[in-house]
């Protein structure tokens, strides 16, 4: 039998070009190298099916089309992109007009042309609605911050009401700070890992300020290095509507211990004054949130809340001292009500929950710190579905728990998440 004839060269075309404009739309929970993988896959196969197809897969490899999600990730993208608003400079229906725009170049690799971006292509886009979202993702701001082309002074051309950061670097904490105050987004986000320490503490300058300011934002992480945490005290904050912060930070090694801690958290309660909800989120440790309960005007009047959420392997390690470190070092703000709440990926024995000694470094704590104005301690355990603590038929007679604090009035109770939908609250 005779080979089939070969496709003519117009079919392959018109496949690889269906390939290409398969739409992904970017969801919040989705990574952005999960989002480039697909298509970059796809076209890539194309590519090796056979030398004929190469031509224009490669074409589309190295081309970026206006889409609700826009993703650049060489300069190859960024000047095609370019040429594809100029060419329709004043049609207001292109699809990144109020869609996602990610910038997302190689790490490690050239990233001069990032730099380039806002120039370019921000007057392109103020002639439209503007952007909904902008995406940095692996953007090494030392770098693009000190290119021959004003990065920060163009930035402004760029208008977005949200941004999402990835992976980003710097070697000062200003240097994301002034990304921030220049585009003064409604939410700034930060998902995934950060700037790497070392470099961190080789560019760090005591007499360089750390300035956050913008007259929009309400919701902001800050992605931080164990010791800028320390210095938190002294960041400056001109945002006049400012709802919520979030410091993301890393323990300082993998084997944490309580010398670690140091003093660290002594220079937070500076924050909770400023902003009405705080939040430290130490990855794989422990999450510390301070919020009032009552709308911002009424903060300082209302009771406010302290929420201390330990994770399973630093329970293990570190145990309830280390609540007892984060309670000491935030106390001198007013706290009506202590939430804690800990994660357990396996049963613990008896006495860890059942035992009053077992809690009695909170007991001493409480007491020995200046705590009239606590109301309420609650105690939660989360632990797999498959097994349930049997505790409590002694946690009803909870007078035996923290005695010395109740006595003062603090109302003791216990929480048992083990199952959705079976929950236990004891007073």
């Amino acid at each position: 039998m005779s080979p089939s004839p070969a496709l003519p060269l117009e079919v392959c075309e018109f496949i690889i070009d269906a390939v290409d404009k398969l739409k992904l739309e970017l969801e919040p929970s989705m990574h952005v190298l999960e989002f480039i993988s697909e298509r970059v896959r796809a076209l890539r196969a194309c590519a090796l099916t056979c030398r004929g197809w190469l031509p224009r897969a490669r074409m589309h490899l190295q081309t970026c089309r206006p889409e609700f999600t826009t993703v650049l990730s060489t300069p190859h993208h960024l000047a095609s992109l370019v040429d594809a608003l100029r060419q329709t400079p004043h049609d207001a229906a292109v699809e990144l007009t109020g869609g996602t725009l990610v910038v997302a170049p190689t790490f490690g690799g050239d990233q001069t042309w990032v730099s380039r971006m806002p120039y370019e292509l921000g007057p392109l886009l103020l002639r439209r609605s503007g952007l909904m979202e902008l995406r940095l993702f692996q953007v090494d701001l030392s770098v693009v911050g000190t290119s021959l082309f004003k990065f920060y002074k163009s930035l402004p051309l760029i208008q977005t009401t949200q941004l999402f950061v990835d992976n980003i670097q710097y070697s000062h904490l200003s240097q994301f700070a002034r990304v921030v105050s220049i585009l003064d987004p409604l939410i700034a986000r930060c998902h995934g890992w950060f700037p790497q320490e070392h470099r961190v503490r080789a560019g760090r300058d005591p007499n360089r300020s750390v300035a956050f300011r913008g007259n929009q934002i309400q919701s902001l992480d800050v992605p931080v290095v164990w010791a800028d945490l320390a210095h938190c005290d002294l960041w400056r904050f001109h945002t006049p509507h400012l709802l919520e912060l979030t410091l993301c930070t890393r323990w300082p090694n993998s084997r944490f211990t309580l010398e670690d801690g140091d003093n660290t958290f002594r220079s937070i309660p500076k924050l909770f004054s400023l902003v009405p909800a705080t939040r430290v989120e130490i990855q794989d440790v422990c999450n510390v949130h301070y919020y009032s309960a009552t709308p911002p005007k009424l903060s300082g009047s209302e009771p406010n809340t302290l929420e201390i959420d330990m994770q399973a392997d630093a329970y293990r390690r570190l145990g309830l001292p280390f609540v007892v470190d984060i309670i000491a070092q935030v106390m001198p703000v007013t706290i009506w009500y202590l939430s804690i709440k800990i994660t357990v990926d396996t049963q613990p024995s008896h006495d860890d929950v059942t035992a009053p000694d077992h809690w009695s470094v909170i007991d001493d704590a409480l007491v020995r710190i200046d705590a009239s104005e606590l109301k309420e301690v609650k105690v939660e355990f989360a632990h797999p579905y498959c097994w349930k603590l049997d505790s409590n038929e002694e946690w009803s007679t909870s007078r035996r728990f923290l005695p010395r604090a109740q006595q003062r009035g603090v109302v003791l109770r216990y929480r048992e998440d083990w199952e959705a939908g079976d929950e236990s609250d004891t007073e």
